[in-house]
């Protein structure tokens, strides 16, 4: 997790108190803090609000504006207490808001919360096919257009046996690093397994509409046939060739 604080003694709080648990990494102002986010792309970030140069509210925008940082939960944390002040933070698209002071207890939770969530919503991408937007309501717009973006691109090049992570992470203009981190936050899957996954799933609809198992496997980008029958069959647990049984 990155935490951004502008005051040492808080910021040495919330560490001393969460990082034996996570793994972490500071920022003692917002413009740092972004910096850091667009490098380490963490898996949370608690930011405080008032801080002087970058403040949290500018920070939430310019990351949940950032297809790369845009899937990262943030927790703004402020002195404002006001209900108008916190619907300006989740405005940003922030995830969470919390007031000064708080107890040690209600942050520990909420940032378990926070990761449980996410974690729930890789579980929905456990399965074979990919979940709806209406299924994953928890997506924000931005990140749910990536993954559609992602899927489409998969789908568009699914018959070429040249299409590579490198390929589609410059389709979908992020690095490969960032591709990974984020796609594997969202889905659970690298982006390896997220291409193969889509083209054994075509597969397995070709194989049932009568295709042969060798016009298939050329259909979804692999080259030899035995190879494919392989993944297959370790992806599906039955062989290929058997499809018509099922």
């Amino acid at each position: 997790m990155l935490i951004i604080e502008d005051q040492p003694e808080l910021r040495s709080f919330i560490v001393q108190n969460l990082g034996s648990q996570y793994r972490y990494e500071e920022a003692s102002n917002g413009t740092d803090g972004i910096r850091l986010a667009k490098e380490l792309l963490p898996d949370l970030i608690i930011s405080d609000v008032m801080m002087p140069d970058t403040d949290g509210l500018e920070l939430c925008e310019t990351l949940k504006n950032n297809i790369a940082t845009s899937h990262i939960p943030i927790m703004l944390l402020t002195a404002k207490a006001e209900q108008k002040d916190k619907l300006i933070g989740l405005e940003t698209g922030a995830d969470d808001y919390l007031t000064k002071p708080f107890s040690l207890q209600e942050l520990k939770l909420r940032v378990k919360n926070i990761l449980a969530f996410k974690a729930l919503l890789r579980k929905k991408f456990n399965g074979n096919n990919l979940p709806t937007a209406e299924e994953t309501p928890e997506l924000n717009s931005r990140d749910r257009k990536f993954v559609d973006d992602v899927t489409v691109m998969v789908e568009t090049n699914i018959s070429n046996p040249q299409f590579s992570v490198n390929t589609l992470a410059e389709g979908i203009f992020l690095s490969v690093s960032q591709l990974t981190r984020k796609l594997k936050t969202i889905t659970g899957k690298t982006p390896a397994d997220y291409i193969r996954n889509i083209r054994l799933e075509k597969a397995c609809a070709l194989l049932k509409n009568g295709g042969s198992v060798a016009d298939v496997a050329w259909a979804v980008g692999f080259e030899d046939a035995v190879y494919f029958s392989k993944v297959f069959k370790k992806h599906f647990g039955f062989s290929p060739s058997s499809i018509k049984n099922k």
